[in-house]
């Protein structure tokens, strides 16, 4: 009877549309819970799923929510995003790419990841400029998909925006 009874609410529930509410990020939960249900209801002699089935449930919906914050800001669609998009314009004078605008434009055909960019800027004669005092900087190494040039951007990682683009 609990098991018709659940399973007909999450079904009532999940098949209405839009999303008003966040509607779709407790589905998860829902299903989660439901799941346990039935094992319960198939194996009634056995509660151990109990442990982890019912926390998993409850920690689900934000769990997906720290997930799609994490994907805005590493799209660049966030509102603190756009105010590094900003900044970045500002300070390299160019173009600024978020990751799937910056794929769309380049191939990426290698890379330099922050730590090890850092010590080489700082070694090299850019050590006064812009790029080495703003943290988290790093380099790759692009091939520009309209005329097959080859260059290299700058990146930030957090959130992750490609800028002053340099052809080799």
């Amino acid at each position: 009877m609990i098991l018709a009874l659940n399973a007909s609410l999450w079904l009532v529930i999940s098949a209405q549309p839009g999303d008003p509410g966040g509607r779709k990020l407790y589905r998860t939960q829902g299903l989660i819970w439901l799941a346990g249900v039935v094992v319960t209801f198939l194996c009634p002699i056995s509660k151990f799923h109990l442990l982890w089935v019912y926390p998993l449930g409850a920690f689900a919906p934000y769990a997906i929510m720290h997930w799609r914050l994490q994907r805005t800001m590493d799209l660049g669609t966030s509102p603190m995003a756009m105010l590094v998009k900003q900044h970045l314009e500002q300070r390299s004078g160019g173009q600024v790419w978020n990751w799937p605008e910056m794929l769309r434009t380049f191939k990426v055909s290698g890379s330099i990841e922050p730590d090890r960019y850092a010590s080489i800027i700082k070694a090299s004669e850019a050590a006064q400029s812009w790029v080495a005092q703003e943290p988290g900087v790093g380099q790759v190494a692009v091939i520009r998909r309209a005329d097959k040039v080859k260059g290299t951007l700058l990146f930030i990682d957090q959130p992750r925006f490609y800028f002053c683009w340099r052809p080799d």
